[in-house]
């Protein structure tokens, strides 16, 4: 077996609580964080990414049998935009995993990726609307863990994903048909793919870029497969 997390969303009888979802809201000082209102809960880790007006776009897997993909828009005070709030009713989110979203500054739009119950990776674009999503994408593999969504400073969007065996794969997120003069529609496209060789991971890496500007400095960080998970 793969690992010996738990997989399913039968809690058993020591149920596990579905936890509010919260943001800090200071990128100064730490500060303690603020439940999302109105108030929505996740089984699963939630994400965040900053909105260029201000705000923050989030992404979160519902507590609903199959795991609903849902989205929104918040403030810095951690309230919802009523208007941007949307659920994917199509969807479903991986046991144990959640959703990544990421901010698009050459398509100006965030991206929203998933893992379904099958395994299967999809990427799509957030409408930031109750519109939801479009252009849901599937070539981009399998994952058994949470992807993660990573904007470059060179203009890339990368995909970081996990397959059997927790082996990492970092992947680029090409637009090919979705944005198209001035069109929305069609799909996203897997780019050159780097599988991470000589490492697993037992949970969900995630890929960070130091660099603000120019040539991207990437770093990748994850929970090791030895029994401190270092």
């Amino acid at each position: 077996m793969y690992r010996a997390k738990n997989r399913s969303r039968t809690w058993g009888p020591l149920a596990t609580v579905a936890a509010a979802l919260t943001l800090a809201v200071s990128a100064v000082t730490p500060a303690l964080a603020s439940t999302v209102s109105p108030v929505n809960t996740t089984y699963d880790r939630p994400s965040i990414t900053d909105a260029p007006g201000g705000g923050y776009y989030i992404a979160w897997a519902g507590t609903d049998a199959n795991g609903k993909v849902n989205g929104a828009m918040v403030n810095s005070a951690g309230t919802i935009n009523s208007d941007t709030k949307w659920t994917d009713t199509s969807s479903s989110t991986y046991p144990g995993t959640g959703t990544a979203i990421g901010f698009d500054y050459s398509l100006d739009v965030p991206l929203v990726a998933w893992t379904d119950l099958g395994g299967t990776v999809h990427v799509d674009l957030d409408l930031n609307s109750s519109s939801g999503l479009i252009c849901d994408s599937t070539g981009f593999g399998s994952s058994v863990d949470t992807p993660y969504l990573t904007f470059a400073a060179d203009g890339t969007m990368y995909l970081t994903t996990v397959s059997s065996g927790g082996v990492m794969h970092v992947t680029e997120v090409d637009n090919s048909t979705c944005v198209s003069e001035g069109k929305l529609g069609g799909l996203l496209t897997a780019g050159p793919s780097t599988t991470v060789g000589g490492n697993t991971t037992f949970d969900g890496p995630t890929l960070v870029d130091l660099s603000l500007s120019g040539t991207p400095n990437l770093w990748l960080i994850w929970a090791g497969t030895n029994s401190g998970h270092y």
